[in-house]
């Protein structure tokens, strides 16, 4: 019987709060131009995610996708989603690119969702549910950690990818005295 309760209650908050968000926290004083969504695997129509920017400003926190994972997801079938996030200013190059992916999969009764971080030489694993780090090393003078997790909220959970300028800390001993 309480099977029975958590069960229902499970399908009415998901039922309430069908979809997932994909936020960005540019922590950097770049500007990040994100390219047009490319949905890949089963065919989903737009009607069912939708892309919110195209930039995100230095130090600004903002929701860049919306998937609602209750209607028009199919049981059995794979849709990716990939935004890529280019460096204003910074480089044209692939190396200045960095690929934000979100997949997922539908079952009998609602869907799963991996996420990951792409660049052009490296790529994590898809995962559920635990906290990733990748190192972006754009140029010489500028190196990134992106950071990548789920946040738990009632109904499907969102994805917040963070990304930081790395600090160059001075290799010079002299210095180190005044950080005590």
């Amino acid at each position: 019987m309480r099977r029975c309760i958590l069960f229902i209650t499970l399908l009415f908050f998901n039922a309430l709060f069908p979809g997932t968000t994909v936020y960005i926290w540019n922590n950097t004083p770049y500007e990040l131009l994100l390219q047009p969504i490319q949905q890949t695997g089963g065919h989903l129509k737009a009607k069912y995610w939708q892309q919110k920017v195209n930039q995100v400003s230095p130090y600004q926190h903002i929701a860049i996708l919306n998937i609602n994972r209750n209607i028009g997801i199919k049981s059995g079938l794979e849709y990716i989603f990939k935004t890529l996030a280019i460096l204003k200013g910074i480089m044209r190059s692939d190396k200045g690119k960095l690929a934000l992916l979100q997949k997922v999969k539908g079952k009998r009764i609602g869907s799963q969702m991996w996420q990951k971080a792409r660049l052009r030489n490296f790529t994590n694993d898809w995962t559920k549910k635990n906290r990733k780090r990748l190192k972006w090393k754009v140029n010489e003078e500028l190196s990134l950690l992106i950071k990548y997790d789920k946040i738990i909220c009632c109904g499907y959970d969102d994805i917040m990818y963070v990304i930081n300028e790395m600090i160059k800390v001075p290799k010079d001993k002299n210095n180190l005295r005044l950080a005590a």
